[in-house]
């Protein structure tokens, strides 16, 4: 069941299963998760935001919620990579070298598929964006 408890923020939506109705009101509390609901009625299209207080059923086409799921998936990212970046890099051999070449790994090998993997998180909430 997702329930928003908290009558002092967003308008929410109380559920069953899905969102039924959505606010344009901006979700103020931090994010910790979302997800995207797309319309099988009686459910409507919504991006729902998980926050401690509670679950949020937001119109897709608001400016703010796609900034709100960039902001998110970027400190998600980024934790993850200060996650990696604080770890100790390791020293592996080569298959194909002498035993005396190594090579050493850096967290920041894992900048390019983090990145990547940005660009196309974002390229896929493009048609959220209102035109």
């Amino acid at each position: 069941t997702y329930v928003n408890s908290s009558p002092s923020s967003v308008d929410g939506e109380k559920l069953v299963s899905c969102c039924k109705t959505v606010s344009r009101t901006e979700v103020n509390d931090p994010i910790t998760g979302y997800w995207i609901q797309n319309y099988n009625a009686p459910c409507v299209r919504a991006v729902i935001f998980e926050t401690e207080k509670g679950l949020f059923c937001s119109y897709h086409k608001q400016p703010w919620v796609r900034r709100k799921i960039q902001q998110f998936e970027l400190a998600r990212l980024s934790s993850t990579f200060l996650s990696l970046s604080t770890s100790t890099p390791t020293t592996t051999s080569l298959p194909s070298s002498p035993p005396s070449l190594t090579s050493t790994s850096t967290p920041y090998h894992y900048l390019l598929p983090l990145l990547s993997t940005l660009h196309q998180l974002l390229s896929s909430l493009s048609h959220l964006h209102p035109y």
